[in-house]
């Protein structure tokens, strides 16, 4: 589960620098003693503004903190590799797309 606050933005002119606070908990299991890895992110995004637009280029995922077992990532990225076999899909470090 993914839980992220609404875009921060620093704006001056043609220049912006937005952000999101964004914390993760992803579990194994259904049981409430599977295991469980949290995290505490900050999501920093690279608009580009054109004919008045904003579009987003890229984001960046900067953890500040994690917690619990890693072994629950790693269990992911072999479930995500099993379900698109030949994609090359990781999940970044701290967000599963599976989650």
């Amino acid at each position: 589960m993914h839980a992220a606050t609404t875009l921060l933005v620093d704006l001056d002119g043609d220049s912006a620098t937005p952000s999101a606070n964004v914390l993760t908990w992803l579990r194994r299991g259904a049981a409430a003693d599977s295991p469980m890895w949290s995290d505490g992110a900050v999501g920093e995004f690279d608009p580009t503004r054109s004919s008045g637009r904003w579009r987003i280029s890229g984001i960046a995922v900067r953890p500040a903190w994690t917690q619990g077992d890693r072994g629950v990532l790693e269990a992911g990225s072999r479930v995500v590799a099993r379900l698109r076999p030949g994609s090359g899909v990781r999940p970044a470090h701290g967000f599963c797309p599976l989650s």
